[in-house]
């Protein structure tokens, strides 16, 4: 492998990283916003301020709890796909080193990502640990405990 073959693949690696730390930072800002958020929309949706005092006491647990992002697992899928979405974009006009179309293979490298980012964001969300406890499987207890008519 040559330095210019290094370099070019650490280059398709950046919107990876890039992607990688945006998402665990949305992550991280999901959890501490819940709590202002629920707040600012809860007497909306006709929730009384005793049920708004009370869910706002369980939401603001989560701006202190402690978050294990799973970084390595979602910079793996990152950085995969935006050394896919390199090959993808650039094709067999990369072999050829000529910048032929290069606006049209961001734009196909930018579509690539807006497509994916929200499977990536729950990916990420599903798989972070909130005291230890995986949030996915938080949430999908809570959700058959509400189909089971217990709340």
């Amino acid at each position: 492998m040559t330095k210019q073959t290094l370099c070019r693949i650490l280059r398709r690696m950046i919107p990876g990283i890039v992607m990688t730390l945006v998402l665990g930072a949305l992550v991280a800002a999901l959890f501490q916003s819940i709590s202002p958020a629920l707040n600012a929309i809860g007497p909306n949706f006709g929730l009384r301020p005793s049920d708004l005092a009370y869910y706002t006491s369980i939401t603001d647990q989560l701006a202190r709890a402690e978050l294990d992002v799973p970084l390595l697992l979602t910079g793996t899928l990152c950085i995969a796909l935006s050394l896919l979405s390199g090959r993808i974009a650039h094709g067999p006009a990369a072999l050829q080193a000529k910048p032929a179309h290069h606006g049209l293979r961001i734009f196909a490298a930018v579509l690539l990502w807006i497509i994916l980012f929200l499977p990536l964001f729950a990916v990420t969300l599903y798989f972070t640990d909130i005291n230890s406890i995986r949030f996915g499987i938080a949430v999908k207890f809570l959700l058959q405990a509400v189909q089971a008519g217990v709340f």
